[in-house]
């Protein structure tokens, strides 16, 4: 399994809604060994001991397209093929502590998801989407993405994270 796990880099991005990617591959990072990484300029690449790989992309989540691109041109060695990898995102449509695992989607409005089918040209790859909910009615939805969780939301984030493994681990 290889995640493309999106979000902002930068620490003023780390705790944000629309870092939720990152946040998931932060956890398996955390739940297993690292057997081998790779750093670039445009990624760092985690082997971990269960056969995964967890992918971060070193870019804005609007640009993970051309980011996505240079780093799959850089590791040719073990080709990262669209169609085998699985991008992680955060996604409004869907209320906080939901997610949904689909294949072959289009971007639903995801900024950075259209990056990355614009950039690889196709549309051929699984999609984790982890529900953030939608904004209150006072906030846009662009301010929203870049709000942090509520102290009961990251209580939340490892049990819904762990419920995401183990769907994808079956």
């Amino acid at each position: 399994m290889k995640l493309v796990c999106l979000g902002n880099t930068g620490d003023k991005y780390i705790h944000t809604r629309h870092n939720i990617g990152r946040k998931f591959g932060k956890f398996l990072l955390d739940e297993f060994s690292i057997f081998n990484s790779q750093f670039t300029n445009n990624g760092k690449i985690w082997e971990l001991e269960n056969g995964w790989q967890v992918i971060f992309l070193e870019c804005l989540m609007n640009d993970s397209g051309p980011c996505l691109q240079q780093l799959l041109k850089i590791t040719s060695h073990k080709p990262l093929v669209p169609s085998r990898f699985w991008v992680v995102h955060d996604d409004m449509d869907i209320p906080f502590g939901e997610f949904k695992i689909q294949e072959n989607r289009g971007a639903a409005g995801h900024k950075g998801v259209e990056s990355v089918i614009d950039a690889l040209g196709t549309k051929d790859f699984g999609r984790i989407r982890i529900g953030i909910g939608r904004p209150p009615k006072n906030i846009p939805p662009e301010n929203f993405v870049l709000m942090p969780f509520n102290q009961k939301e990251r209580e939340e984030l490892e049990i819904i994270f762990d419920q995401i493994y183990k769907q994808l681990s079956r």
